[in-house]
């Protein structure tokens, strides 16, 4: 099964680090998100338009038939008779995996709560490659909200997947990213994945990944003793990336030198969500069934080592408990 993900993944970040898109797309994309966006929103509708994807924005829930009462299972259902495809930004863990369910439509996952991330780890990637980076020989350092940050999540299980080793330091004291440690032993990727207390623990690395803290995502905070990074702090790595937008995680200083790289970064991140829109419509990635992604069935039901969806990586949980293996990778 590793081997399975592993070539798909691959196979996915070669596609999108190509320069040229080649070909529009015929078809219409339901674009939902339910969160505060900027740079994801924005490049995602420019992507549809550049392809040619006619995009309609699904308006806010209080003004669909769900305030009436319908139930979002048979909303949704609706919708796929009218999308051919979906782009979402959910509150909810997992809704991009039910959306996928209900309409047998593909689904960009843009972002589910604190679930994942899938294409800003996509993107991350395809940064390393243009950079002339060997993700064998490479040690990406983490720095941020390790619990908080779905983009952290995701980034490192691509990272870990395509096999680099990976060294993350929590921006608050004392957290332990649970789910992470848990999906990356889970795949047997845990040997090179190392949970360290200090920022000067990252020291070393060849890419630095840093985050704001998820502020929004947390009802009590207590204050960190270690917070923000600068210029001395990143001195020999070889390529910094932030999903932005920014915090107090990084000194003006350090911005003022990470802005050029960073905004450059912005238009790769567009450039991949065109690729992978293109890939999803066309039907490049649907090739193990089920309508949409990243979809594998490489055993038999019932003999499966995962036991909970929380331990699976790039799977929005459900209700149900399936494998990597048995339900798609939602990009």
């Amino acid at each position: 099964m590793l081997s399975v993900i592993r070539r798909d993944i691959s196979e996915i970040v070669s596609a999108c680090q190509a320069l040229d898109v080649q070909g529009g797309v015929v078809g219409t994309i339901g674009v939902e998100f339910e969160e505060p966006s900027t740079r994801t929103r924005l490049s995602t509708l420019a992507a549809c338009a550049e392809l040619g994807l006619h995009a309609v924005e699904i308006v806010e829930r209080s003004r669909l038939s769900i305030s009436k009462g319908e139930n979002l299972a048979d909303s949704y259902q609706v919708m796929g008779e009218i999308f051919d495809l979906f782009a979402c930004r959910t509150t909810a863990v997992g809704m991009p995996h039910r959306i996928s369910r209900w309409t047998s439509k593909p689904v960009l996952n843009l972002g589910d709560g604190p679930g994942e991330h899938p294409s800003q780890a996509v993107s991350a990637a395809v940064a390393a490659l243009d950079h002339g980076l060997d993700f064998r020989d490479l040690t990406l350092g983490v720095w941020g909200d390790i619990v908080k940050a779905r983009t952290i999540f995701s980034t490192v299980m691509t990272f870990l997947l395509l096999g680099a080793r990976v060294r993350l330091v929590s921006m608050v004291e004392g957290e332990i990213p649970d789910r992470l440690l848990t999906a990356a032993t889970q795949l047997g990727l845990d040997q090179r994945l190392v949970h360290l207390p200090h920022k000067s623990d990252l020291v070393g690395v060849d890419v630095m990944y840093i985050t704001r803290l998820q502020q929004e995502r947390r009802a009590q905070f207590t204050a960190p003793s270690h917070l923000t990074l600068d210029l001395e702090d990143i001195e020999g790595v070889r390529l910094v990336l932030h999903p932005l937008p920014r915090g107090a995680e990084v000194t003006e200083k350090l911005w003022a030198a990470l802005r050029p790289g960073l905004l450059a970064h912005v238009r790769r991140t567009k450039r991949v969500r065109k690729r992978l829109l293109q890939g999803l419509a066309h039907g490049h990635w649907t090739a193990w069934g089920e309508g949409v992604s990243w979809t594998h069935a490489s055993h038999p039901p019932g003999q499966c080592s995962f036991t909970s969806a929380e331990e699976i990586p790039f799977f929005a949980q459900s209700e149900s408990k399936h494998c990597a293996a048995c339900w798609s990778r939602l990009w």
